[in-house]
């Protein structure tokens, strides 16, 4: 149960583009949630998208708040827009309104609860994220007094170097991509240390445990999802 063959060529065309797509990984999703949970986090492992709505529902009571970094992961599960629809007050930069993008992001940082993807978990319990804003990373270390973070097991790597290979070759590209950055490795071309103006890959943040001022938690899906 614990032990699934992830193929990169999942991703359709990108398996073309990106030659990490094209490779296949067995990942060991039990010792990574074991990991987690040693490393201090609290760690939850769900078969599929419903489930792991369910999970997120019961964890943030309606009386609470929560922000939101960018997440394609969560974005798929309409997390935002049900937390939003049963009564809680959300900080989102596509939903919330009467507040400038800066307030947002702000009062996001320093809600009750903050949701995010991650770049990468590794097998040793370990998340790793790299923002261009920053406004992310330091948030799930820095702020409200939860971080919860969701992933698709395709997030999964055995440790810290397979997880910055990760985000230098399937991250950092198809973000470049979404936020039409015309920088090498959207091209296919390999990383290059874009300029400061163009490049995404600015702050990196390894968690190699909770910040002692969080709650911290984890819920990894057995689907693909995110980058």
């Amino acid at each position: 149960m614990y032990y699934n063959l992830i193929s990169r060529g999942d991703f359709g065309p990108f398996g073309r583009v990106f030659p990490f797509f094209a490779r296949t990984h067995v990942m060991n999703i039990e010792k990574t949630v074991n990991n987690l949970t040693r490393n201090g986090f609290k760690a939850f492992f769900v078969e599929d998208e419903k489930e792991a709505v369910q999970k997120i529902l019961s964890l943030i009571p309606v009386s609470e708040s929560a922000g939101f970094g960018g997440s394609a992961t969560l974005t798929a599960l309409n997390v935002a827009e049900l937390l939003q629809a049963r009564g809680n007050r959300i900080f989102h930069r596509s939903l919330t309104k009467g507040l400038s993008q800066e307030e947002i992001v702000r009062n996001a940082a320093f809600a009750d609860w903050f949701l995010m993807s991650s770049n990468a978990v590794t097998e040793e319990g370990e998340l790793v994220n790299t923002d261009g804003n920053g406004n992310r990373v330091s948030a799930s270390i820095y702020g409200g007094k939860n971080t919860l973070v969701v992933a698709g097991v395709n997030k999964i790597v055995p440790d810290l170097a397979s997880a910055f290979e990760r985000i230098r070759t399937v991250a950092a590209p198809l973000n470049a991509r979404r936020f039409n950055r015309p920088t090498p490795c959207t091209s296919g071309g390999s990383c290059k240390d874009c300029p400061a103006e163009l490049t995404l890959c600015k702050s990196t943040v390894i968690q190699h445990r909770p910040s002692t001022s969080k709650n911290h938690y984890v819920i990894l899906i057995n689907k693909n999802l995110g980058f």
